[in-house]
């Protein structure tokens, strides 16, 4: 990240990383990513720069609060698209738990459809990547988040070894 959004950042200025990931992150594929999450879920996330975190994260997402913890390591494009994917996401499959308790939730039923096939694949993916990606396959949440923020794990899901097995759970 530059320098001016770090400072912006240890200054607790998360409109600062919004705007940033929206208009300069490096990857374009995450810059439009950003860009569409900002569009489409109002955040009013904190974040918060911390000297170390438990077992040597780089930053973490709270639900609790709606804050994004980080360290300076973990002032990288990725990392921060990764956390603010998380509080983007969270709400809907918060949402969609409810809906599978038999409780009311304020979910479409494109979203169910969307989080039940999302569901499908994180589950047969899992059996493919998971030795490699293990933090991927904790829940829900992690799955969503590393699909849409870590190159790497876009690369996987998206090789000729097991898309046609992905596409064959579509």
């Amino acid at each position: 990240l530059p320098k001016h959004v770090v400072l912006q950042i240890k200054d607790g200025n998360f409109a600062a990383l919004a705007q940033y990931l929206k208009a300069s992150m490096q990857n374009k594929l995450q810059r439009e990513i950003a860009k569409h999450i900002f569009s489409v879920v109002p955040l009013k996330t904190k974040i918060k720069f911390v000297d170390t975190l438990a077992k040597g994260r780089l930053a973490e997402y709270d639900p609790k609060t709606d804050t994004i913890y980080v360290t300076s390591e973990g002032l990288k494009d990725e990392v921060m698209l990764h956390e603010v994917t998380h509080a983007a996401t969270v709400h809907v499959i918060n949402e969609y738990s409810k809906y599978l308790k038999g409780q009311k939730a304020n979910l479409t039923q494109d979203q169910i459809d969307g989080l039940e096939h999302l569901e499908e694949l994180m589950e047969y993916a899992q059996g493919e990547l998971g030795a490699t990606y293990p933090e991927a396959f904790k829940n829900l949440h992690e799955f969503v988040a590393y699909a849409m923020s870590s190159k790497d794990f876009q690369e996987e899901l998206r090789s000729e070894e097991h898309t046609s097995e992905l596409q064959s759970h579509s």
